[in-house]
């Protein structure tokens, strides 16, 4: 399996500058909202007694009363922002383009800037993101590479694991670090499933580029054969599987996940989002 999603992809997507120019702009008007920067002070008395635990885990003090403040002063008042070339960081897209984005943007919406600097870069980011999703989901084009990944570079022993509270016999190691109590739970489901034969948690490091930015796949899982249609199974696991449960930028991931695996694997890789066991199940015996 590792031999057919191992190999890497370039893309290739087409967009109308002027529509998403226009779309980030409908969206910014209308979702960009900065708060005010408020800190807070917890009041609260240590015990008399108490032990290492308590210390590290925080109980040692019990909290009676919290109280928020608006911050007086803004502490970004001197530092000076590259505010393009930031988004442009977190959106690829050309200077030209955000700066037309800025300029077309209602004024009062703009000001938001003097508020909180990067929380106003964050989020127009991110709007900039949700907007070009929707417009390059069905125009985007993987091409296979030369290049490929490294198993011995993408699987590396990780010295800070804890060690699972269920043995682990498919998993291609004893420990499994855990991102969620879904995966958590869909490990366990493979564990004991007769059909898996193999699995792996696939790491950060191996991931797949998309137009916003590097996407990483949770899991590769291998069948038996004469159990299941597709011996190879590629999943993602989330809370919600349906396409319309996902925002943009999560959606247009899953979708250039699934170009990408078309490209390089054609039918032999199956790609998907599962929220359970269950769920695989109904895939790979379609």
């Amino acid at each position: 399996m590792w031999k057919k999603i191992s190999l890497k992809t370039i893309y290739e997507v087409n967009f109308d500058t002027p529509k998403l120019i226009e779309e980030s702009v409908i969206l910014i008007n209308s979702e960009l909202h900065i708060a005010d920067m408020v800190y807070e002070v917890k009041t609260g008395e240590q015990k008399a007694e108490g032990t290492k635990q308590d210390m590290d885990s925080g109980t040692h003090i019990a909290q009676s009363s919290t109280e928020r403040f608006k911050l007086k002063s803004n502490p970004y008042h001197s530092t000076v922002y590259d505010i393009v070339g930031e988004i442009e960081s977190h959106t690829n897209l050309t200077r030209r383009t955000i700066v037309e984005i800025l300029q077309k943007m209602q004024g009062n919406k703009f000001y938001l800037l003097g508020k909180n600097p990067e929380e106003f870069i964050a989020k127009i980011s991110k709007i900039i993101n949700e907007a070009k999703a929707k417009l390059i989901i069905n125009n985007i084009v993987y091409h296979k590479i030369e290049d490929e990944y490294d198993a011995k570079t993408v699987f590396t022993n990780d010295n800070t694991v804890l060690r699972s509270s269920i043995n682990l016999k498919k998993h291609i190691y004893d420990n499994l670090t855990s991102d969620s109590g879904i995966e958590t739970e869909f490990a366990k489901a493979l564990e004991q499933a007769v059909e898996v034969v193999v699995y792996a948690k696939l790491p950060k490091s191996f991931y797949i580029t998309t137009p916003v930015g590097r996407y990483s796949p949770d899991w590769a899982i291998v069948f038996d054969k004469e159990k299941v249609r597709y011996i190879y199974f590629v999943a993602e696991t989330k809370g919600a599987d349906s396409s319309m449960e996902l925002r943009g930028t999560e959606n247009l991931k899953i979708h250039c996940a699934k170009v990408h695996f078309e490209e390089i694997a054609g039918t032999e890789v199956k790609y998907d989002v599962v929220n359970n066991y269950d769920k695989l199940m109904e895939l790979v015996t379609l």
